[in-house]
């Protein structure tokens, strides 16, 4: 790991200074000579690593007295050293010629002048989200959280029945599986028609919008036609028992069966729209989706209304992913002649150029997405061994969990179009400059959702249900979870930026 680090680092080094480099060449020589200089380098930082990770661990083992706190505030530190010092080890370790000794000493320096600077900003933002976090409980970061989580919550805390709770987190890793299809195509074209854009090759741009529009609508038809007719099969393998079957098919009913194509389009849509630099209208036209789902929820879903318990947030949210889908419809049609984003049956075409463009950028971002559901689904198949409450407290985990998340992913897309469009056009300094303004705001609010999340576990649980049994599973949950929210943040805009 540290050759390699070490390796990557010099191979790039040389990229920039020369403009190319043949890059498996260059890694393959330069682990080669920095194999032994820099493993003394990856035994400290390393063991530093695993030091913080089992510090952590003992913490959260040990929360209820005092010392758990103190063992997780050290793990924190320990991992803080690790990943800041180490960063600067590994890059002077590809630059200078120097012992190790010497490498250390400069690290050090430089972490601390850099750091001072750079990390400022995140301390003051991240207590002060703390702050409000902790004295105004029904600030934005909650009223996102009912928003996003609402159907969970009605079933949940509302009806109290952890049945069709686990109906609706069972359900869950299928409708993770859309996102795979939403990156192909969404982000995919996007990419493709952003540094078209650049070019100022507009056919390009229009045939790209064309193919993810016509391809998202296929994939979804056969999407719900497939999970409609291994229905069967599908349930089983998400977890589902004689308990659980008929409120988890009620819910994926409307979600999956029928609803697939509009939840896959509207995201798709979405992504093209951004693409032309409309973040707003890409925001409104998801944003009047959701706040449909939350008007029509407790309609559908509670006694005084349809009461359809998990299928009536199954309907709630097919009925709200139709009428996203109209306000882009709407939208092209009001922008007509002066966008981009082009859904005319001749531009869709099948042209080689264009499909390996969009897979090109699409497929690797659909693995990572079919990664998650498999892991999930997994983890959903272990949990439903200690039964129903377990499963409920894991999906009202998943959902808490999943709001940093969106948000975290919706900062990396929102900066693909500013990335490709720069990157085409040669303005490396406006990229360079986007990305790390980018990084330090989204680290900074990840890192204080995570700490928020961790001491404030249960009472977030206890929100969704008050059974005793599911708040303790989903405390513990929701703690292990927020331990990677920060790098996740530094991965969605890794890979948005590569994706750009």
């Amino acid at each position: 790991m540290p050759a390699a680090l070490c390796a990557m680092d010099r191979a790039l080094i040389v990229l920039v200074r020369e403009g190319n480099v043949l890059l498996w060449e260059e890694f393959r020589d330069e682990f080669k000579k920095d194999f032994w200089r820099s493993l003394p380098l990856g035994l400290l930082f390393g063991g530093l690593l695993f030091l913080g990770y089992f510090l952590l661990s003992l913490g959260m083992g040990n929360f209820g007295t005092f010392l758990g706190p103190m063992f997780f505030a050290f793990g924190l530190f320990a991992i803080g050293l690790a990943l800041g010092r180490g960063s600067y080890a590994f890059l002077m370790r590809a630059m200078f010629d120097l012992p190790n000794g010497q490498i250390l000493k400069n690290a050090n320096g430089m972490s601390a002048l850099r750091g001072g600077r750079g990390w400022l900003p995140i301390v003051v933002h991240g207590v002060g989200f703390l702050f409000g976090f902790s004295f105004f409980p029904y600030t934005l970061i909650v009223i996102a959280l009912f928003g996003i989580s609402l159907p969970q919550y009605l079933i949940c805390y509302l009806l109290n029945d952890p049945i069709q709770n686990a109906g609706v987190a069972l359900a869950a890793p299928v409708l993770l599986a859309f996102n795979a299809i939403n990156n192909l195509f969404g982000v995919g074209s996007s990419s493709m028609m952003s540094r078209a854009l650049g070019r100022r090759d507009y056919e390009t741009v229009y045939k790209s919008s064309a193919f993810g529009f016509y391809s998202s609508i296929l994939c979804g038809l056969l999407f719900s036609l497939l999970c409609t007719v291994f229905a069967g099969p599908l349930l089983g393998l998400l977890g589902a028992d004689e308990t659980t079957y008929d409120a988890t098919m009620g819910y994926m009913f409307w979600t999956v069966n029928l609803g697939a194509m509009p939840a896959i389009l509207n995201v798709v849509m979405a992504y093209l729209v951004r693409a032309e630099g409309a973040s707003l209208h890409a925001s409104l036209g998801t944003m009047s989706g959701c706040l449909l789902n939350i008007v029509l929820d407790p309609i559908f879903i509670l006694p005084w209304g349809f009461d359809m318990g998990a299928a009536g947030a199954g309907l709630a949210t097919f009925l709200s992913n139709c009428v996203a889908c109209l306000y882009f419809f709407v939208l092209l049609y009001v922008k007509r002649g002066r966008t981009y984003v082009s859904i005319h049956p001749k531009m869709y075409r099948w042209k080689k150029e264009i499909v390996l463009g969009v897979f090109g950028v699409g497929v690797p971002a659909s693995i990572q997405n079919l990664l998650n559901v498999t892991g999930m689904t997994v983890l959903n198949n272990f949990t439903a061994a200690y039964g129903a409450n377990a499963v409920a407290a894991m999906g009202i985990a998943q959902k808490i969990n999943q709001v940093p998340m969106q948000i975290s992913m919706g900062v990396s897309q929102g900066i693909m179009p500013l990335i490709s469009y720069n990157y085409a056009s040669r303005n490396v300094s406006r990229m360079k400059g986007t990305l790390l303004f980018t990084v330090k705001i989204a680290l900074s609010f990840m890192v204080a959702v995570a700490l928020g999340y961790f001491f404030f576990a249960g009472p977030l649980t206890e929100m969704f249900m008050s059974n005793p049994d599911v708040v303790a599973y989903g405390a513990a949950f929701l703690r292990g979870f927020c331990l990677g929210l920060p790098f996740l943040s530094i991965d969605f805009l890794a890979v948005g930026v590569f994706q750009a």
